[in-house]
């Protein structure tokens, strides 16, 4: 594939993560696919169980907490085999969120994932971002 048609791919991914569709952002990962969070310790591997992760995490338990959960895309390089984005994740603190009661604060994390893409599907993802910065920024004082 082509850097532009690499690109569109991974913004249309996360298009459908700021619709807070898991079934269709997950239509964009291969059967055998993997995702890796950086700060946990093995990937998830398989499409069907990063559509798990998507149902449970950012469009699930996220959402609970943050209900207007977004990604603003930043930064990208594109090239035939994959994509590098830098993201802000931005909401606000309207939910319940892993046992903390809503503050109505607002979050602003950078993060960035790294796409490998082959026959226009994502093949693997690694996700960098702090978890830490997210509980900093949403404490009652």
């Amino acid at each position: 594939m082509t850097p532009q048609e690499n690109l569109k791919l991974v913004k249309e991914y996360y298009n459908a993560l700021n619709d807070h569709n898991s079934e269709r952002a997950s239509n964009y990962f291969a059967e055998n696919a993997s995702f890796l969070e950086a700060s946990t310790i093995s990937p998830i591997q398989g499409k069907n169980e990063i559509k798990n992760m998507l149902e449970r995490g950012i469009c699930g338990e996220f959402l609970k907490g943050f209900p207007d959960l977004r990604f603003e895309l930043k930064d990208t390089i594109a090239d035939e085999n994959g994509v590098a984005v830098e993201w802000t994740l931005l909401g606000t603190h309207k939910g319940l969120f892993m046992g903390v009661q809503p503050t109505n604060k607002n979050i602003e994390i950078k993060g960035a994932t790294i796409f490998q893409i082959s026959d226009h599907k994502i093949v693997s993802a690694c996700e960098y971002w702090n978890p830490t910065l997210l509980f900093n920024q949403i404490k009652a004082k």
